[in-house]
């Protein structure tokens, strides 16, 4: 059983012609998942963003519950002056500035006299 030279030829060329038809195959297969692979991370770019602003609204939200939960976290600039104005008041009997702060709360949109 003598092998040819022809015959080693033809099989060489067969093998070429598969090996050919496999690596365009296989080159189309790539650039498809290359395309797919830019639409994807152009998703994942649009992701990322609106992960870094829910990030920062969290953030925010936390650092206003934690203003919050503090003792007298509510109160206003407002509130916190009649307050001491009052404790004065009460402690020493000195009324400095308490009746404006009085007549500001009691009106609403009437100058006063």
């Amino acid at each position: 059983m003598a092998v040819e030279e022809k015959d080693i030829k033809e099989v060489a060329d067969a093998l070429g012609k598969k090996f050919d038809e496999f690596k365009e195959k296989n080159d189309k297969r790539i650039e498809g998942l290359e395309a797919e692979k830019g639409k994807l991370s152009g998703q994942v770019d649009t992701l990322n963003e609106k992960l870094g602003e829910l990030d920062e609204l969290k953030s925010s939200l936390e650092k206003e519950l934690a203003e919050l939960k503090r003792p007298n976290g509510t109160g206003t600039k407002a509130a916190s002056e009649h307050k001491t104005a009052f404790m004065q008041f009460v402690r020493k009997g000195i009324d400095t500035g308490l009746g404006e702060l009085q007549a500001k709360a009691l009106q609403i949109g009437t100058d006063a006299d």
